[in-house]
């Protein structure tokens, strides 16, 4: 398989992707201000995150279970389940309610078995029953139409990073590592509750801003060839009548403009860095 050609396959495994994630079955709404009355905060839901992340290190797991984890939790709230709208006004099920989203991550995510009985007594250090996990697990999986495997931000950071072509490996690896650890550290925040492609771009640009030793220039350079691949039109030219929801240039075009507003305000921040260091002394 030639270049074009992979290019080809990873743009269309993309736009599968970001048809996905606006399925309504995939779709996240301001749950904590959807309603007048609710015993919760995105304080709590910060703890629970919190606790997700320290579960996978402890377990030596991948970053990204957890980040399922809360995709799942995110979900089930906005589904409009009688369940989700209890978890909203009762803590204590506001908190089985992301334990179970963990459980069921690790279970689908992992890659390894994960026994109930460990689950509660070990993770959940007994504070919920087998019963209660496995009641609240039977309603998330019906509030989530069953569908697991929806795309995550850690999946289009490395699909986006993929179209870059970076040929430096070093660069390519510590900005895939660390815009996973960004979009990490982003979803825990509630305001940033986007959809998972958006969060991984705004990672990928703050990650290149991150970067050491590489100058404005070089950093300009690496969001080009991001936003280029994007919105490539060459991939997309064909005779065939567009299928319906299909994702379009001018839609992929759309994500290449937010990287460039991005983009601008790096390169603003660094050439500011630069005149500091190189402006003559008064």
């Amino acid at each position: 398989m030639n270049q074009r050609e992979t290019n080809l396959t990873v743009m269309e495994q993309l736009e599968c992707m970001l048809l996905n994630e606006r399925h309504p079955s995939y779709r996240c709404r301001d749950y904590l201000n959807s309603q007048s009355q609710h015993e919760v905060s995105a304080t709590d839901r910060f703890k629970l995150c919190q606790w997700a992340y320290s579960i996978t290190s402890a377990c030596s797991l991948d970053l990204s279970v957890a980040c399922v984890a809360i995709l799942f939790f995110d979900r089930f709230l906005s589904s409009g389940n009688s369940r989700a709208q209890f978890a909203l006004t009762s803590p204590p099920q506001f908190q089985l309610a992301f334990a179970t989203a963990l459980f069921l991550a690790l279970k689908t995510h992992s890659g390894m078995n994960v026994e109930l009985d460990f689950f509660s007594e070990n993770v959940c250090g007994d504070l919920y029953r087998k019963e209660d996990l496995v009641e609240m697990e039977m309603e998330m999986l019906k509030a989530l139409s069953w569908k697991l495997c929806g795309p995550t931000t850690h999946d289009f950071i490395e699909y986006f990073i993929e179209l870059s072509h970076i040929e430096d490996g070093s660069i390519r690896s510590s900005l895939i590592t660390d815009s996973k650890i960004i979009a990490a550290s982003a979803m825990m925040r509630y305001p940033e509750l986007h959809m998972p492609s958006h969060i991984a771009l705004t990672s990928i640009v703050e990650s290149i801003e991150q970067l050491q030793d590489v100058t404005p220039v070089q950093k300009v350079l690496l969001i080009h060839g991001i936003a280029s691949a994007i919105c490539d039109h060459e991939y997309y030219t064909n005779d065939a009548a567009p299928q319906k929801d299909s994702i379009t240039p001018r839609s992929f075009g759309a994500y290449a403009d937010n990287i460039v507003s991005l983009a601008s305000q790096v390169v603003g921040r660094s050439m500011n860095q630069y005149r500091r260091i190189f402006s003559p002394s008064a």
